[in-house]
């Protein structure tokens, strides 16, 4: 909370709401770089279920999670 702070409210909420809406779901299986998708077992931001359906989608990618982590909050 401290880091944010002094952040204007008003640019904080408008990149909350664009990242809300971002999704790379689609252009996934174009990436051609090895991947590891890492998640903590209790990540807020990208659920286990949804790291997986990421690392599925992009050829030869890993997949590790965190056992007993989370994000922040």
């Amino acid at each position: 909370m401290r880091a944010v702070a002094g952040v204007d409210k008003r640019l904080y909420a408008r990149t909350l709401a664009a990242l809300a809406e971002h999704d790379a779901y689609d252009v996934l299986p174009e990436v051609r770089c090895p991947a590891l998708v890492i998640c903590a077992e209790r990540d807020y931001l990208t659920p286990p279920r949804v790291a997986r359906l990421m690392a599925r989608r992009i050829p030869g990618a890993r997949y590790e999670q965190i056992r007993g982590g989370r994000t922040s909050a």
